[in-house]
């Protein structure tokens, strides 16, 4: 256990570095900053079993998520959106459109919203099985959550993902119709 503890600290505390250096550079939220601190600490409270103050950290970390939501949301929608103004749709899918959301966005374009949602929250579940199949691999003594725990979780996160992102993907392709169209933004 303690060796998913420590991947998960240096994880954590990595993602955190690179999301402080990305919102300063180009002057965005430092949310997924803050969201990353919150979970190095949660972790590294684990790892030294303060639990009481892993779980209080971990509901401030919900708390903060709840809180702004919305903002993370208009956040996302501007991201589709300026992606949605430079592609053409015509221009053909790469694999290397999917490192940014391009390729979300060029999804949306030719299949609309609530596909691009559900092969989004598709590829984020498969991500979530393929990491914790390597973590079975690698840790198989540590990894003790069965297959219904994790169809559960899995299935729950599914459905929030692809419920929010079709709401995100539905107001970037309209602020994009308004655009074409003539319209105010």
């Amino acid at each position: 256990m303690k060796e998913i503890l420590i991947f998960g600290i240096l994880f954590f505390a990595l993602m955190t570095v690179y999301n402080l250096i990305v919102s300063i550079r180009r002057k965005e939220s430092f949310m997924p900053a803050i969201v990353g601190f919150f979970m190095t600490l949660v972790a590294l409270l684990i790892f030294f079993e303060q639990f009481l103050y892993a779980t209080l950290f971990f509901i401030a970390l919900v708390i903060v998520a709840v809180v702004k939501r919305s903002e993370t949301s208009k956040i996302l929608e501007g991201k589709i959106s300026q992606e949605l103004e430079k592609i053409d749709s015509k221009e053909p899918l790469k694999l290397k459109d999917f490192l940014g959301w391009k390729g979300w966005a060029k999804i949306a374009l030719k299949h609309g919203a609530k596909k691009a949602a559900f092969f989004y929250a598709s590829f984020v579940a498969i991500g979530v099985i393929l990491i914790w199949l390597l973590f079975c691999a690698i840790f198989p003594e540590d990894v003790q959550l069965g297959w219904s725990w994790w169809a559960c979780f899995i299935v729950t996160s599914s459905t929030l993902i692809y419920y929010e992102y079709s709401k995100i993907f539905k107001k970037a392709l309209k602020g994009k119709n308004k655009k074409q169209i003539g319209g105010a933004p």
